[in-house]
């Protein structure tokens, strides 16, 4: 890997700095394990960084020891600072006096985080981890015992490395084991794959049939691979060694068991689009036909050395937008038991009359396998515009012996109408993924009560539309944990401490018991405050997430902030009462944030008429709100429907730097107004079918509140944002409200023609039944920024919000005179700004722009 490469990959993972994204890991309950590590975000196409995995549990005597898994966050930290320090210089201590944050302490400030893979081994409690040998072992946490599922010397027989990672069968008896990986799309890779027989020792020989894979798993019954090639769907029977090919009408416009663009993009949010039922016998999957989806053509530039090309070359994407078709969907299922049957064993799935979308009309929000056999596929389908969602079942026999015992049209099978769920507002379904199966023919659903807060509701009988809400109040469930069937208990996370806050709690599927589970005792009494917050008391408050092991006896605790975050695991058992392991404390970085003079954060509600929001300050680390001095402050929005900032988790990052700067200090605020995440359906849906509108005047009317502190510049308030913040960052210019004199708004979108169909048509509608309020949310009155600095950065090469947005600013800007403004383009750069070295390069200039045009005198 050269220095480009590395810089690219560093540049990536500031980019996408959310813990959760560190170790990416994909854990299918009852199938099999798969541990990537690579990053699945926008990372570098060219060279995967990969790593060895270290234990996070070593037997030593009676004693459990933890080891820090080793990987690329390691190995990207040392690298950053190596890169960051002045080249012909030789560095001094890294971390000697009190110091303040810059960019190059970014990544040492960031907390380590050990993932664990549980496994169901029979014995509740064992995990899967690389041994410090590189054997690939199950370990128990309780009674320490250590199996060797395959070493790495006869790993290494074949010449293969498991540094992208493995995906081990259910019952170990293989292991997949990619050797290649190339990047597609945000989710998506080509990867090419070995298969390794863990009992003979020995790596299985099919010639190159799995390469140039795009998606792989496991059948629960561990004898299938099922997998996705030359967007064509296939299986591989590992006992016979046979491949069957499934479709065979894959093609650039044909994508079955994977995927298309804008599906990975806005609905799954991945590429694999096939499920195995839970016996193994049949998959479901989806076919996506982009026949008709227009082509978006986005120029090339560069050749791989970065060196300019005679005639520039065009990237394709298959992408719908406002007005234009979607791609048509349907799910087919396939039974893979009767290889002899081949023309009768692929059926598709068609909807029962009258309860059925037209198919441009039909959006398949989520397949999900309700049953413990293969006996009930849920399918959950929406209209274009996502604002109406009606549930299917398929009932599948098992014994099939005409096509009449099927289904009474041929070929086919039948979806039963269940349910419908909609609303009287103009809002949107709030989530694409809501239903949880609980066995043994029930299943909750994370949806709206009639107050118009998320909760759970269970449906103890599929077919029957009685169901009772498991949880209430004026707060939200994020999340689901775990489902303990055997002891009907549903594990989630919730907002009920606050929409910036979130715990672990469970409740019983009898409604009854509701408990909260975070933090742990013993926390509240070690909590340190690490973190200055204005004296508020943090050892209670927290963002926290959970994964349970498949008996559910024990779980891993993850707290990610406020404070110094740390991992746990801990028992829901009384038989365990005083059981845990401290995985991570993070002691490493404690001590490293002691060199630092470091910001101060406040997480605080700013009251706007009849509603609040939420607000997140970030001041420098000598801010004293009795002093005479007064800050700069800087509004960094994002402020698309359903997300959220302002939160409690521990962070550092660009804005950190910023406020933390002894030459330039300034406040950084971070305000999430009307239309995100976690406050309610009337806060959430306000905002729909006139985006841009309410965010921008919450995030003006914040900044006027703000104005009146006696320790803030009126006079100099800035605001940036990336992607929808940069959106926003642009309407607020257009308001022209006065309040802010710079703005900085990076790869933002300007007219949401302009944008993919799935996300802008669940907010504005249709381009037909919305056209004004299509005009309304595009940037079109641009004197406000003839009274404001304003830079615009986007990449030309960006495949998610276009660089014709930026184009076509920049002619509006010139038709109306505009000339105060900044504009910087990186060639070939994605969404993410990562190529080229172009993010560190975009990092400079933000924060030269700011001190140049926040800082500069007042005019007299």
């Amino acid at each position: 890997m050269n220095e480009d490469n590395i810089t690219e990959s560093i540049n990536d993972f500031l980019e996408n700095n959310d813990a959760e994204n560190e170790t990416i890991i994909r854990m299918d309950d009852d199938t099999e394990l798969f541990i990537n590590n690579t990053d699945e975000e926008e990372e570098d196409e060219e060279n995967g960084a990969g790593y060895v995995m270290q234990p996070p549990f070593k037997k030593t005597g009676n004693k459990i020891k933890i080891y820090a898994l080793t990987g690329l966050l390691s190995i990207f930290t040392i690298i950053v600072i190596g890169l960051f320090l002045d080249k012909g210089k030789t560095p001094g201590p890294i971390l000697s006096g009190k110091q303040r944050i810059e960019m190059k302490d970014v990544f040492k400030l960031r907390p380590s985080k050990n993932p664990v893979y549980w496994f169901d081994s029979g014995e509740d409690g064992t995990v899967i981890q690389v041994s410090q040998k590189g054997d690939i072992e199950l370990f128990n946490i309780i009674s320490k015992e250590v199996k060797i599922v395959a070493s790495m010397q006869d790993l290494m027989k074949g010449n293969n490395k498991i540094n992208l990672g493995f995906e081990l069968s259910k019952d170990t008896h293989y292991l997949i084991i990619p050797t290649f990986s190339k990047t597609v799309f945000r989710h998506s890779k080509i990867q090419n794959y070995v298969v390794f027989d863990c009992k003979a020792k020995k790596y299985l020989d099919f010639k190159n049939e799995l390469n140039n894979i795009s998606n792989i798993e496991f059948s629960p019954s561990s004898d299938k691979i099922a997998y996705v090639k030359n967007n064509n769907m296939y299986y591989l029977n590992l006992k016979t060694g046979k491949s069957v090919q499934i479709t065979n009408d894959g093609s650039k416009n044909i994508f079955n068991g994977i995927s298309d663009w804008v599906y990975e993009e806005e609905v799954l949010m991945s590429s694999k689009a096939f499920w195995w039922s839970p016996d193994g016998k049949y998959l479901g999957f989806i076919k996506f036909n982009d026949t008709n989806v227009p082509e978006y053509e986005i120029p090339v530039y560069l050749d791989n050395n970065l060196d300019g090309i005679s005639y520039n070359a065009w990237k394709s994407i298959k992408y719908p937008k406002p007005g234009f078709p979607n791609p048509d969907v349907n799910v087919y299922i396939y039974d893979t038991t009767k290889e002899t049957r081949k023309k009768n064993n692929l059926k598709k799935v068609v909807y029962e009359k009258d309860y059925e979308f037209q198919p441009d009309n039909l959006v398949i929000l989520q397949v999900l396998w309700a049953t413990e056999d293969s006996k009930n596929l849920l399918i959950r389908t929406s209209n274009r515009v996502q604002d109406t969602a009606r549930l299917f079942s398929v009932n599948i026999p098992h014994e099939i012996e005409t096509e009449s015992d099927i289904t009474k049209e041929k070929g086919t099978f039948i979806a039963t109408f269940l349910k419908e769920d909609d609303h009287d507002d103009d809002g949107w379904l709030t989530r694409t993924e809501s239903i949880y199966f609980v066995p043994p023919n029930g299943y909750i659903e994370i949806m709206e009560d009639k107050n118009g807060y998320e909760h759970i509701n269970y449906y103890p009988d599929i077919y029957d539309e009685k169901s009772m809400f498991l949880t209430s109040g004026e707060w939200e469930v994020d999340s689901i944990s775990g489902i303990d069937k055997n002891n009907k208990i549903i594990y989630y996370i919730s907002t009920e401490e606050g929409s910036m806050q979130k715990h672990l709690y469970k409740v019983n599927l009898n409604g009854q018991r509701n408990i909260k589970m975070t933090p742990p005792v013993s926390e509240i009494e070690e909590q340190k405050e690490i973190i200055n917050s204005f004296g508020e008391n943090l050892s209670e408050t927290g963002v926290f997430s959970a994964s349970f092991s498949p008996g559910f006896n024990f779980y891993l605790l993850n707290y990610d902030g406020p404070n110094i975050p740390y991992q746990k695991i801990l028992s829901t058992q009384d038989s365990y009462d005083d059981f845990h392991i401290d995985l991570s404390n993070n002691e490493l970085l404690e001590k490293a944030l002691s060199n630092y003079d470091i910001p101060k954060f406040h997480r605080f509600e700013i009251p706007i008429n009849d509603y609040t929001v939420n607000a997140l300050a970030i001041y420098p680390p000598d801010f004293d709100e009795n002093s005479p001095k007064k800050y700069p402050v800087l509004f960094h929005p994002y402020g698309g429907p359903n997300s959220q900032m302002a939160t409690y988790n521990y962070q550092f990052d660009f804005d950190s730097v910023l406020a933390s700067d002894p030459e330039h200090p300034m406040i950084v605020v971070i305000v999430d107004g009307r239309g995100t995440a976690l406050k309610g359906r009337k806060f959430r849906v306000s905002v729909a079918k006139q985006l841009g509108k309410l965010e921008a005047e919450d995030q003006i009317k914040a900044a006027q509140y703000l104005q009146k502190l006696p320790y803030v510049d009126e006079d100099k308030f800035a605001i940036w944002g990336w992607s929808y913040g940069g959106y926003l960052t642009s309407k607020v210019v257009e308001a022209n409200s006065g309040v802010f004199k710079v703005a900085m708004a990076v790869a933002p979108v300007i007219d949401w023609k302009f944008y993919d169909t799935l996300y802008t048509e669940r907010y504005m509608k249709t381009l037909k039944d919305n056209i004004e309020g299509y005009k309304q949310s595009a940037i079109n009155n641009v004197e406000g920024f003839k009274n404001v600095d304003f830079l615009l950065v986007h990449g030309t090469g960006d495949g998610k919000i276009h660089f014709q947005n930026s184009a076509l600013l920049v002619s509006k800007l010139t038709l109306k005179g505009v000339n105060n403004y900044t504009v910087q383009f990186y060639t070939d750069n994605d969404h993410s700004m990562v190529f080229g070295n172009a993010y560190s390069q975009l990092m400079n200039l933000l924060t030269e722009f700011l001190h140049e045009h926040l800082f500069k005198e007042k005019k007299n």
